[in-house]
C-alpha cells in the first residue's frame, strides 16, 4: 500500500471514529406536574404513546402520554402495577409492555401476582394468574409473544404464545434473572445477577450465551433498539451512566452526564431512548434521540389564559413535548425563562407572554398566554385608636373585612379592648385583597401600681404595669411582662422526596424558594397536630397533598416559672425543637411519631423572660405528625402545651 492510500485510510477511519463516539444529546421529552411523585413502569407503543403509572392516590392510575403531550388515564380501579419499591432488590425490572398490536400487558400486584392484558379500546383481562408463578418482568417480542420472569422459581423465564398457553422457556437455577428485553429479531436478553455483572442471551432456538461478563458494572434496567444494540443504566460507577452494548458485546458510554436518578429505560420503535428521571424539583421524562431518526415539530404546548390581582405575580404553566420556552413576543423576542412553570415579573397591567415547545432542534408555533390584571381595593381604618376601656375603629373599602383580631373581625366596623396592633384586610369579589395596620392604646389614662387612676400624664402607668423600663404590678395586682397572645407564626414549604437526618439537613428543607405559605395561628394547634388536614382545615395551606412538605413554627417562650423546663418532641418524619438556639429535642430521619415523652430535653429557664422557640416538622411520604409538649418546673408528670407562655411577638 502507497503512502497516500494509508493516509487516505486512516483519515476514514478517524472521520468513522468520531462519527460513532459523537456525544448523544439527551433533552427532556415531558415534564410531569408538580404534584406527581415517583412515577415509575415507563412502557411506549407503536404509535409513540408513553404509559406509566402514578401512585399519588390509592388505587394507583396507569396514565399515557399521547405524541402531542396530552395526559390522560388509561386505566382505574382496583389494580396496583407493580412497584419495584417493594421488591426484594433494586432491579427496576419492566412491569409494563405493548405488543405490535397496541395491547397493553402490565403485572398487577392488588390481590395475587397477575399478568393483565389492556386492549387499545380500555377492556381489561386476565392474561396470566396462577399461584404457581410469581412475575416479575415482562417483554413482548415482534410475534405477539409475551415472556415473563418468574420469582416463585428462579432462573426461569416463561413464554406466554398468543392463544395462553404458557411454557418454560429458560429454566436454569444458576441464574438469578432480574429484568428482560427483546430486539426485534427475537432474541431474548436478562441480567443475570446470580453471575454478577453478566447479561445473557438467548437466541430464537433458546440457545443462552453470555454477551456481557463484566464485574465493572452494576445492570438496573435493560432495554434494546431496533438495530440489536442494548442499553442499560449503571449504577455501579459514579456519575450514573446509560451504556450501549452492540451485538457483539462491546460496551460503550451512551450517556455519562445529567443524569440524577434515571429508571424505567425503554426504546422505542425509532431506537429513541426514554426514561424517567428527577430534577429542579419535578419527575421528567427525558430523551435520547437516534441521530438516524426524522424528528416532527412538536406540537404548539397547552397553556390557558389567566387574571391576577395586580400588583403580584404569578406561576403560568404549560404542558406538551419537549422543553418550555417562555418568550415576551410571538416571534423572536427575549427568552425569559426554560421550564414548565414560569413566575411572572409583577402584573401591574394586562399582558401577554407566549410559549414554545422545543424538541429534537424543533421549535413548535408559540402559544399566546393573557394574563389580565384585576383591581386591587383600597383598606382604609378610621376612628379614634386611643380609649380608657374599648377602642373602636371603621374599615372602609369595597369588599369583604377581616381583622386580625377583635370583637367583629367580619365587620367594618370592630371594638378592641386590648392594646397592640391590628390588621385589616379588604378582599373584593374578584378575589383581590389589600391589607392595612394600625396600632390600638387602650387605658390611655393609664393605671398606678396601687390601681388607682394618676392625674400627672408623664409618669403614665401602662395596663401592663409599665413606667418606661420599669415593672410594675399591672391593673390585676399580677407582676407582668409583655403581652401575650398564645399564638406562633408558621411557614409551609414544598420539600424534595428525601429525609433531614440532621439539624444541618433540615436546611434543606426549609428554603426560602420553596416556601407555599406563611402565618399566624394559635400555638396550641401548630404545636399539636397528627394529619396534616388539621393544618389545612383551619386554613393553613398545605402542598402535594400532606406529602413532601416541611412546616417551621417559631416566636417565643415566655416562662411563668424560673428552673428547669423539660420539653418533648414527637414527629412523623424528622422533626427538632430549639429554645433560644438550643437544639432541646429532636427526632431525624424516617420514623412514624412516637409516644409524647419519648424525645425529650431539658433547659433552665427565667420566669418573665422572653425566649425564642422554633419547631420544625419535615414530612417525606406516608403519615405526618408534630407534637411538642413540656413541663413546668413545678410539675413532675403529664405533658402540657399552655398558650399563655407562647407569644408570636
Amino acid at each position: 500500500m502507497n503512502y497516500s492510500m494509508l493516509k487516505y485510510c486512516v483519515l476514514l477511519l478517524m472521520v468513522f471514529y468520531c462519527f460513532e463516539t459523537k456525544g448523544q444529546t439527551l433533552s427532556t421529552y415531558y415534564t410531569f406536574n408538580s404534584n406527581v411523585y415517583n412515577p415509575y413502569g415507563l412502557s411506549t407503543n407503536s404509535n409513540g404513546v408513553l404509559s406509566y403509572v402514578v401512585n399519588n392516590s390509592w388505587p394507583p392510575l396507569i396514565k399515557k402520554i399521547n405524541s402531542n403531550g396530552i395526559n390522560s388515564t388509561l386505566i382505574s380501579g382496583n389494580y396496583y402495577p407493580l412497584n419495584n419499591y417493594y421488591m426484594y432488590y433494586n432491579s427496576d425490572p419492566t412491569i409494563m409492555t405493548y405488543d405490535d398490536l397496541g395491547n397493553l400487558y402490565f403485572i398487577d400486584d392488588y390481590y395475587m401476582r397477575s399478568i393483565l392484558k389492556v386492549e387499545p379500546n380500555g377492556t381489561v383481562t386476565t392474561l396470566v394468574s396462577d399461584y404457581n408463578y410469581y412475575p416479575s418482568s415482562i417483554i413482548c417480542d415482534n410475534l405477539g409473544n409475551l415472556y415473563f420472569t418468574d420469582d416463585m422459581n428462579y432462573g426461569k423465564i416463561l413464554k406466554v404464545n398468543q392463544s395462553g398457553t404458557i411454557t418454560t422457556y429458560v429454566n436454569n437455577s444458576n441464574y438469578y434473572i432480574k429484568s428482560i428485553t427483546c430486539d426485534n429479531s427475537g432474541n431474548l436478553y436478562f441480567i443475570d445477577d446470580y453471575n454478577y455483572g453478566n447479561i445473557k442471551k438467548v437466541d430464537q432456538s433458546g440457545i443462552i450465551t453470555s454477551l456481557v461478563n463484566n464485574s465493572n458494572y452494576y445492570f438496573n434496567s435493560i432495554t434494546s433498539d431496533n438495530s440489536g444494540n442494548i442499553y442499560f443504566i449503571d449504577q455501579y460507577n459514579w456519575p450514573l451512566s446509560i451504556q450501549k452494548v452492540d451485538s457483539l458485546g462491546t460496551i460503550s458510554s451512551y450517556i455519562t452526564n445529567n443524569l440524577n436518578n434515571p429508571k424505567s429505560l425503554i426504546a422505542d420503535n425509532n431506537g429513541n431512548l426514554f426514561f424517567i428521571d428527577y430534577n429542579n424539583g419535578r419527575y421528567k421524562i427525558m430523551t435520547v434521540t437516534n441521530s438516524n431518526n426524522i424528528c416532527n415539530t412538536p406540537n404548539s404546548p397547552t397553556s390557558s389564559d389567566t387574571s391576577v390581582c395586580g400588583g403580584n405575580t404569578i406561576v403560568l404553566t404549560s404542558n406538551g413535548i419537549g422543553e418550555m420556552n417562555w418568550y415576551d413576543a410571538s416571534s423572536g423576542g427575549n427568552l425569559l425563562y426554560t421550564g414548565n412553570d414560569f413566575t411572572t415579573p409583577t402584573i401591574n397591567s394586562d399582558i401577554t407572554y407566549y410559549v414554545e415547545a422545543y424538541y429534537c432542534n424543533l421549535s413548535s408555533n408559540r402559544t399566546p398566554v393573557i394574563v389580565t390584571k384585576l383591581e386591587t381595593p383600597v383598606a382604609v381604618i378610621s376612628g379614634n385608636t386611643t380609649g380608657n376601656d374599648v377602642v373602636s375603629l371603621t374599615g372602609s373599602g369595597i369588599g369583604n373585612y377581616l381583622w386580625s383580631d377583635g370583637f367583629s373581625p367580619n365587620q367594618a366596623v370592630n371594638y378592641f379592648n386590648n392594646s397592640g396592633s391590628y390588621t385589616l384586610t379588604v378582599t373584593n369579589n374578584s378575589g383581590c385583597s389589600n391589607s392595612t395596620s394600625i396600632s390600638v392604646i387602650v387605658n390611655k389614662l393609664g393605671i398606678s401600681k396601687f390601681g388607682k387612676l394618676i392625674t400627672d400624664t408623664t409618669f403614665q402607668v401602662t395596663k401592663n404595669g409599665r413606667i418606661n423600663a420599669d415593672t410594675y404590678l399591672n391593673k390585676h395586682g399580677k407582676i407582668s411582662a409583655a403581652k401575650i397572645d398564645g399564638k406562633l407564626n408558621y411557614k409551609i414549604y414544598t420539600s424534595s422526596a428525601s429525609y433531614a437526618y440532621d439539624a444541618n439537613g433540615f436546611l434543606n428543607f426549609t428554603n426560602e424558594t420553596n416556601k407555599t405559605s406563611f402565618g399566624l395561628y394559635n400555638g396550641d394547634i401548630l404545636l399539636d397536630w397528627s394529619n396534616w388536614s388539621t393544618l389545612n382545615n383551619v386554613g393553613i395551606s398545605i402542598p402535594n397533598n400532606g406529602e413532601r412538605f416541611s412546616v417551621e413554627v417559631s416566636g417565643y417562650f415566655c416562662p411563668l416559672e424560673s428552673g428547669n423546663y423539660t420539653f418533648t418532641c414527637e414527629g412523623d418524619d424528622a422533626v427538632d425543637l430549639f429554645i433560644n438556639g438550643v437544639n432541646v429535642a429532636n427526632h431525624y430521619g424516617a420514623h412514624g411519631p412516637n409516644g409524647l415523652g419519648t424525645h425529650t430535653g431539658t433547659i433552665n429557664l427565667a420566669s418573665g423572660t422572653k425566649y425564642t422557640i422554633r419547631a420544625r416538622m419535615q414530612e417525606n411520604g406516608g403519615g405526618e405528625a408534630l407534637r411538642v409538649f413540656w413541663r413546668k418546673p413545678s410539675q413532675n408528670s403529664g405533658w402540657y402545651i399552655n398558650t399563655t407562655e407562647l407569644s408570636s411577638f
